[in-house]
């Protein structure tokens, strides 16, 4: 039943989505906030489905779209994809005045942490590295909102801007979605012919 592995009658491994002694109870990801950015999730046997919001894509929405890859703007605009949007710039009209005294809004851009300034009419546009986001690419992107970690603790990396699940016991996965089945670990922690059944979590 639901691509389950039992040993001798005695204790089942279940797969991915499942717990339980026979494996019927269905995990509701849902639950644990797998789907991001506010996207909508539903809980199905065994699995899930995110339907995310516009800007993103991926099956826990995590990615976002590069919307310029269609090329959206008009001819004679500039695409910038920006972090969940994009924006359509167009060079400044100089209404017959030299080159050289239109100013330029990105001499003086406020673009933080190495985000690139792109000129959008008489203002700026700041193109931010995937790791942040803002007006300015003043805000660091928390991996850890909404936390990604089940069954565990989130912890940033904040040179490589990734992170790490530390799981509580009981689970284990990359992102501690998965009971660990402490009867069939080696452990055996039943001793003297007991049967161990292992339950969600312990």
């Amino acid at each position: 039943m639901n691509g389950r592995v039992c040993i001798n009658n005695t204790f089942c491994a279940c797969a991915k989505g499942w717990h339980g002694p026979t494996c019927s109870i269905d995990i509701d990801e849902c639950y644990i906030g797998i789907c991001m950015h506010a996207s909508n999730c539903q809980n199905l046997p065994g699995s899930y489905q995110c339907t995310c919001n516009a800007g993103f894509n991926g099956q826990t929405c995590a990615n976002d779209v590069d919307e310029c890859s269609s090329s959206p703007c008009t001819e004679g605009e500039l695409c910038l994809n920006t972090y969940g949007s994009y924006a359509c710039m167009y060079e400044t009209e100089t209404d017959g005045q030299d080159f050289e005294d239109v100013p330029d809004p990105c001499q003086n851009h406020s673009c933080k942490n190495n985000g690139i300034c792109w000129k959008n009419g008489s203002g700026y546009l700041c193109s931010c590295r995937t790791e942040y986001t803002g007006t300015n690419c003043e805000n660091k992107i928390d991996p850890c909102i909404p936390d990604p970690c089940g069954q565990g603790q989130c912890k940033r990396n904040l040179t490589t801007g990734d992170y790490t699940c530390t799981c509580y016991a009981g689970y284990y996965g990359t992102t501690c979605d998965t009971d660990r089945n402490e009867c069939f670990d080696g452990n055996r922690p039943c001793q003297h012919g007991a049967t161990c059944t292992n339950t969600i979590g312990e």
